[in-house]
């Protein structure tokens, strides 16, 4: 034999050897997995602990039938199926697969709970079972509910002796057991607590020795079991708590010339009453507010002076510990940083305008300003953002480049007006406006300035963009501008002209675009689309027509139980409207797993089209939304459905009642409960959570006028629980927020049956803490002419009543918006950031008492702007600060209706309900005459109208689309 020969005689066998060992690796490894032997019974799946608690019931369902059809709906008189711990009851066939067990009375809790066979039932000779797929329920573990520091006990001067922890569980146990259980330290050293059960053997309390500020840790062991129970709970509760103590000051900090901030020990309770704080000397109007640890105090501050904070007990931290005396600092406001900064990141300007950007600096007697146009061709780069700020000068022509003055005050940051319009000859296009200061070169910043006449309104939709173009200076449509729209790659995807009222269409296809730009000589505009809204819901299209024919389906109850009968009505119209006679129709009864369980053929009636069938159910029918569908018999296409919840439901046992009284400083709940044969529900466990919401308070009697904010945007939250008395009735007293204000009460009345389940009752309130409110009220509107006077109404309400004697001072400031840009969560978001300048006016005069009870005042006529009036009301300890917003604008016309929304058009039509190919009348309001836009959408833009609004308004009929259905949008 050759060399050759014996190589391929070794190869062989060494491949006989492994392909020997594969496979008998493949049969030792199958013969290890463990599989379930097809001749045995297994349970598919059975009822929870849970929901044996809840129901009483615990079913089994079998991978097979094993019952005879004669034995369904059929008790065991000897059942194959046994429970250990033993429980008396009965076993039910409901179906050939499925058995249940229900109890004859609630099983003692606390237990595991096993079901084994009765080896000797005739059934065990037929079926062998998978003893292993049997269930175990672990029956009504322990649960704690709550801990709670019930009571803190103190000393008359408020310092604290002695807690009361309160343990609350969901059954009762043995005060030995928790006493054992559990284990209490006081600032880390263990306690000797005297225990005690409290109202009910579900809560029980100790009394453990403490002293002011110390916290209290208290550790429950997971062993802990019920009185009769042997389960204990699932994990080691551990909860701490603080002893109120005295609240003390960590320092003070400012923030530039705005805020005082003092830090305290602890943190402080949100929702109480402001404490009174004085400074010295007064900088003004005070705005105080708490934040975690810290009592922070805005006002207008002045650089490099020194002011003195006194602030008056009471003030509260969340553990209850209190400011025992007043609490006085001295504070110096430190001088301004070297800034330079220009007031806007971005913004437009008209060439014909002032072209004067304001400048924030301190410290700095010049700066290097640097001015770059952008080339025109290199225009959707920047737009894009494919080119940064930075790069800017390098795609963009140098207009300026040089030093420039500033005139500084050494105390406070000043705001300059740089000439822009001067140095770029007044020029349009995109600028980069670049300044830094010549003592530090990193002390830069910079803004895009457009300085174009044009205005572009962009509306999107998946097909196609609506651009309208107008000039900014006389708010007229530009016609011939070219509207350009640049995808993602800086290509432009379509281009078109404006048409005389500056409107034009662009189609998209399938490109995504990023910008729309538009130009009409050295003038362009741009807006970038993910800055602006989109019409993507196709659901605004509403659903399509079914045809010739469509089905409206009712049904008796909105929700059924199973076992019982559906009674389901229709009736059947053309798409005219017409009434069809004697239609045939095929209609489907659908389970929730999509399989169709009856198919039935119904015939209309002649007079109303109309038709009814009754729908049976069984007990064992899965849960879920059944489906009734409706078709012409033959045809796939639907014409109606209905859906029809069938869902497991318990009979209400107990019937509770509750009634909320809300008279302040009282505010209690009464809770009542009764059987449903009419014995009160005594003993029985009850509870109640109440949250107080804080709003504003209103007048029924003065509907227009606005009143104070609430103290708080903080939610109340108070609970309470004990037991029902012999009549079945508990009275909560609850306690009233701290911080005073009108409250939207939420009270919800618990009680629970043995067992644990809950019926509910919630009822709803007003509560007026703060028994002194002021209102204002602009009877002329928000929008006022320059050159008039505005009058403003005043009125006191104190307890319901009108007060005409209270003192009235209006403060009147100016409001300055500054809009600017942030990231927020990966997308770009304008915010405004407000500045309020006070205004002295003089010569406020009184006209009179009006007919409501309310004061008039006139406030002399106002420069063009936004201005904020605020008053406030402080006597009786009780201080109501209300302010309102008017805007000042020659854009306003006589005789226009006054409106609350200066910024708003109103859109009124004459009617709300339209049927399709129809048109509705519409009305269109706005505080300033000009040039609006008007659409008529649904998923996409139907109609398009440019209209002049002046006068009162204008009246526009517009057509309904005829595809429309549901929704149609002006």
């Amino acid at each position: 034999m050759s060399i050759e020969d014996r190589t391929s005689s070794t190869r062989l066998w060494i491949g006989l050897l492994a392909f020997t060992v594969a496979n008998l690796g493949v049969w030792v490894g199958s013969s290890l997995v463990h599989r379930a032997d097809p001749g045995l019974v297994q349970v598919d799946r059975s009822t929870t602990a849970i929901d044996f608690e809840r129901t009483g019931r615990l079913g089994m369902v079998f991978d097979r039938s094993i019952f005879d059809e004669d034995q369904v709906g059929h008790s065991f008189d000897r059942s194959p199926f046994r429970i250990d711990p033993p429980i008396a009851g009965t076993w039910d066939v409901e179906d050939r697969d499925v058995v249940a067990f229900r109890p004859d009375a609630p099983p003692p809790a606390g237990r595991i709970y096993r079901v084994g066979l009765a080896s000797t039932h005739p059934l065990f000779h037929r079926f062998e079972f998978d003893r292993s797929t049997l269930p175990d329920l672990r029956y009504r573990p322990l649960r704690l509910e709550d801990v709670r520091l019930a009571e803190v006990t103190s000393t008359p001067e408020g310092l604290a002796t002695s807690a009361t922890p309160e343990i609350s569980f969901d059954q009762g146990v043995r005060p030995d057991d928790v006493a054992a259980a559990t284990r209490i330290t006081v600032d880390g050293r263990e306690a000797a607590p005297v225990w005690r059960t409290a109202e009910t053997p579900e809560t029980i309390r100790c009394t453990v020795p403490v002293e002011p500020g110390v916290g209290v840790d208290i550790e429950i062991d997971e062993d802990l079991t019920a009185r009769d129970g042997l389960l204990g709970l699932d994990e080691r509760v551990r909860r701490s708590f603080d002893i109120a103590g005295t609240l003390t000051d960590l320092g003070t900090s400012t923030w530039r010339d705005r805020r005082i901030s003092i830090r305290f020990d602890r943190t402080l309770e949100t929702s109480q009453r402001m404490p009174k704080v004085t400074i010295t000397p007064d900088p003004g109007p005070l705005s105080v507010r708490i934040q975690e640890q810290w009592l922070m105090i805005n006002a207008r501050f002045e650089h490099r002076r020194s002011y003195e904070v006194r602030v008056d007990p009471p003030l509260l931290a969340e553990d209850r510990s209190v400011l025992a005396e007043p609490l006085v600092h001295r504070v110096t406001i430190a001088p301004p940083e070297p800034t330079l900064h220009v007031a806007s990141t971005s913004g437009q300007m008209m060439p014909g305008g002032s072209l004067e950007i304001p400048i924030r600096h301190f410290g700095n007697s010049s700066m290097h300003l640097g001015i770059h146009r952008l080339v025109d061709e290199h225009l959707p780069m920047v737009l894009a953002e494919v080119v940064g700020r930075r790069t800017l000068p390098r795609v963009g022509e140098t207009v300026f480049e040089g030093s420039v003055p500033l005139e500084s005050d050494p105390d406070r940051i000043t705001t300059s007006l740089l000439d822009v319009g001067s140095r770029i000859d007044r020029r349009p296009g995109l600028y980069r406006i670049a300044v830094r200061s010549e003592d530090d070169y990193w002390d830069r910043h910079q803004s895009l300035l457009l300085v174009s006449d044009l205005a572009i309104e962009i509306q999107r939709t998946d097909e196609e963009i609506l651009a309208w173009v107008t000039s900014i200076s006389d708010g007229v449509p530009v016609e011939g501008a070219t509207v350009t729209a640049w995808a993602p790659n800086i290509t432009p995807i379509g281009s078109s002209s404006t048409d005389r009222d500056g409107l034009t269409r662009l189609a998209l296809g399938e490109d995504p675009c990023r910008v729309v730009s538009a130009k009409l000589g050295d003038q362009v505009v741009f807006v970038r689309t993910a800055d602006t809204g989109r019409l993507d819901d196709r659901s605004l299209a509403g659903a399509e027509w079914s045809g010739p024919l469509e089905v409206s389906f009712h049904a008796d109850r909105g929700v059924h139980r199973p076992g019982e009968t559906v009674h389901v009505s229709g009736i059947l119209r053309t798409d005219r409207g017409e009434i069809p006679m004697g239609t045939p129709l095929s209609l489907r009864w659908i389970r929730p797993d999509e399989r169709v369980a009856n198919i039935l053929e119904v015939v209309t009636e002649d007079d109303q089209g109309t038709f009814s069938l009754d729908l049976e159910t069984d007990a064992s029918d899965p849960t879920g939304h059944w489906m009734l569908e409706c078709r012409i018999p033959g045809a796939d296409r639907r014409i109606g459905r209905i859906e029809c919840p069938i869902m497991p439901f318990l009979p209400v046992r107990l019937q509770v009642a509750a009634e909320l009284i809300t008279d302040a400083p009282e505010v209690g709940l009464s809770v009542s409960a009764k059987h449903l044969h009419g014995a009160p529900a005594v003993g029985l466990v009850a509870k109640t959570r109440t949250r107080f919401h804080p709003t504003r308070y209103t007048s029924d009697e003065h509907p227009d006028f606005v009143f104070e904010r609430p103290p708080t945007s903080e939610t109340v939250t108070r609970t309470a629980k004990t037991v029902l008395d012999e009549a079945g009735v508990a009275t909560f007293p609850i306690e009233a927020p701290d911080s005073a204000g009108t409250w939207r009460v939420v009270a919800t009345g618990s009680v629970s049956e043995t067992g644990g389940r809950t019926t509910s009752a919630t009822r709803r309130g007003i509560l007026d803490t703060m028994h002194r409110h002021r209102g204002l009220h602009l009877p002329e509107g928000r929008v006022h002419e320059p050159g008039s006077p505005v009058e403003i109404d005043v009125v006191d309400i104190v307890d319901g009543e009108v007060d005409r004697g209270a003192e009235v001072s209006l403060n009147i400031e100016r409001i300055t918006r500054t809009w600017y840009r942030i990231d927020e969560h990966g997308r770009w978001e304008w915010r405004t950031r407000e500045q309020a300048d006070p205004v002295g006016i003089e010569g406020i005069e009184s006209i009179g008492v009006r007919s409501d009870g309310s004061r008039g005042y006139r406030i002399p006529a106002l420069p063009e702007g936004e201005y904020r009036i605020t008053t406030t009301s402080d006597t009786d300890a009780i201080t109501a600060t209300t302010s309102i917003d008017l805007h000042v604008s020659h854009w306003r016309s006589r005789g226009r209706t006054a409106m609350k929304r200066p910024d708003r058009v109103e859109i009124i039509p004459d009617q709300t309900t339209v049927r399709p190919g129809k048109e509705v009348s519409v009305l269109l309001r706005a505080p300033f005459e000009g040039t609006a836009l008007v659409t008529v959408e649904t998923d996409r833009i139907h109609e398009t109208r440019v209209v002049e609004i002046d006068g009162d308004g204008v009246r526009l009929d517009l057509p309904v689309p005829s595809t429309a259905r549901s929704t149609c949008f002006v």
